[in-house]
C-alpha cells in the first residue's frame, strides 16, 4: 500500500484501474441503457449508450471545473483574505449611512 505520491504509486493504480475497468463497464451498462432509452423516449434523439456515457463523462469534467472554480475564489478571496475587507468596508459604509439617512428622516416626520 502506498502513502505517499511516487511513479511507483502511480504506475501500480493505472495497471490496477485498468484490469477493472472491463467489470466496472459492464455494471455501468444496464444504467447507461436505461438512461439512454429515458433520453430517446423524452427527446426523440437517436442517442446509443456511447452518447450517454459521453454525456455522463462531460457532466463529471463540468462539475470538476465549477469546483475548481470555487476553489480559486476561495484561495484568492476567502476567509481571513483583505480584499474582502478592502471590498465590504465601503459597502458596510454604505449600509450605515443609508440607515443614518434614514433614521434621521424618521425623526423629521415626528411631530
Amino acid at each position: 500500500m502506498c502513502f505517499f505520491q511516487n511513479e511507483h504509486c502511480i504506475a501500480f493504480e493505472f495497471a490496477f484501474m485498468g484490469s477493472q475497468e472491463p467489470a466496472v463497464n459492464k455494471l455501468k451498462e444496464p444504467i447507461l441503457d436505461e438512461i439512454t432509452a429515458a433520453l430517446v423516449s423524452r427527446f426523440e434523439l437517436n442517442f446509443t449508450r456511447q452518447d450517454t456515457a459521453s454525456l455522463w463523462f462531460l457532466c463529471k469534467q463540468v462539475a470538476l471545473l465549477e469546483w475548481t472554480d470555487d476553489l480559486e475564489v476561495f484561495i484568492l478571496k476567502g476567509y481571513g483574505k483583505s480584499i474582502n475587507y478592502r471590498m465590504g468596508v465601503p459597502l458596510l459604509e454604505d449600509v450605515v449611512q443609508s440607515m443614518e439617512q434614514a433614521s434621521k428622516a424618521q425623526e423629521g416626520l415626528k411631530p
